[in-house]
């Protein structure tokens, strides 16, 4: 994926619903409330002068963990991971870090919809697909794990299910930090007997040739936060070297910003889209906010029967899962890389409003492909 020019597979940054009409937004009590608090005009952040877009991004950037993390990384492990477990230690550090403007970014609905999708996936989706594909070939199942970050929600499913049902996973990111901190929860969870010893893998490969590393095909072909910010095309690629690599029996699950993503929490859409990278400040992340049509065409497209389409807070088994872990954050990260040494900052990042909870909007989908 790192080769060719970035700007032609990545996302366009969408912010024409603002440019239309600022002042409606603008004017709305959250925009309002996080300019006062960040000490930003957001109107800088379009500005066309360089140097007066960088002063307020870096505004931001410096008193935010989680925008900080979008800045330094433009896509990895940080953010979501800082969401999972509303810990701002597994984050980029905020030189000038202001507990009450991030408060205000960990009450993002958008934000919080990684949190939903990391349990959904670890304590429903994916045990769920486990049981199903080992039911279905008649032998443990090989997961790959392309993107995989830390890989904490195929972590949590191994602890759902019979351990005989899994023969090893393995897990494919660039990131060599998402990978350390990964075996290091890996070597955690097997020394508290929490999983088997030898089955999950880490490897500093690229995602575009598993087969280079497995010498095989999979029976899982996990791909999640990875197409997000490609153009279709690109995120077609993902898709069919997912669909290559499954056995057949096999599923493919995946995850992908809806339309939600977009217009139905613009507070952070607009920052995520008009904070640029460290690198380069004028290019944005841009998102590609699919429909779910989009998400079946990919999944036909690769050669693959659509299963099911689900999103981050609608799907089944949601209601089976434990409220303290539902409405909960992950604390497997607290208790793997900082043993002894509480999350200090648990008790004072709040979660979205009950009533923006209570609505079930889903920001990202989650879908399965099966491969006959």
């Amino acid at each position: 994926m790192a080769n060719g020019n970035q700007y032609e597979i990545l996302a366009v940054p969408d912010t024409s619903w603002f440019d239309k009409e600022p002042e409606k937004f603008l004017s709305r009590p959250d925009f309002i409330e996080y300019q006062k608090v960040a000490g930003v005009d957001f109107m800088d952040l379009k500005s066309p002068d360089i140097y007066t877009r960088e002063k307020a991004q870096n505004k931001i950037t410096s008193q935010s963990v989680i925008f900080n993390s979008i800045h330094s990384e433009h896509a990895g492990h940080k953010m979501p991971d800082v969401y999972y477990t509303h810990d701002i230690r597994v984050g980029k550090l905020a030189p000038n870090f202001n507990p009450e403007l991030e408060n205000l970014a960990f009450q993002f609905d958008m934000g919080d919809s990684l949190r939903r999708r990391n349990f959904a996936l670890g304590y429903s989706i994916l045990p769920q697909a486990i049981e199903r594909v080992a039911n279905r070939t008649q032998k443990p199942v090989i997961i790959y794990d392309l993107g995989s970050g830390m890989g904490l929600d195929t972590m949590h499913a191994l602890e759902q299910i019979n351990p005989d049902l899994v023969e090893r996973v393995l897990n494919f990111d660039t990131n060599q930090d998402a990978i350390l901190r990964g075996e290091k929860i890996r070597d955690y969870l097997v020394n508290e007997g929490r999983i088997k010893k030898d089955v999950i893998k880490f490897y500093n490969h690229t995602l575009t040739k598993p087969h280079e590393v497995s010498k095989g095909k999979a029976g899982i072909v996990k791909k999640i936060g990875v197409v997000c910010g490609l153009k279709n095309p690109i995120a077609q690629g993902i898709f069919n070297i997912a669909a290559a690599n499954l056995i057949p029996g096999g599923e493919s699950i995946s995850s992908s910003s809806n339309f939600n993503m977009l217009y139905t929490d613009p507070l952070p859409s607009f920052l995520i889209q008009n904070i640029g990278s460290s690198k380069d400040t004028s290019r944005s992340w841009g998102l590609t906010c699919r429909r779910e049509e989009i998400m079946r065409d990919l999944i036909t497209n690769a050669g693959l029967n659509v299963q099911h389409i689900y999103d981050d807070a609608n799907f089944p088994g949601r209601e089976d899962i434990e409220e303290e872990i539902r409405s909960g954050i992950d604390t497997l990260v607290e208790e793997a890389l900082f043993p002894g040494k509480p999350n200090p900052y648990k008790s004072f990042f709040d979660f979205p409003p009950r009533e923006v909870l209570d609505k079930k909007i889903g920001y990202n989908w989650l879908a399965i492909g099966l491969k006959e």
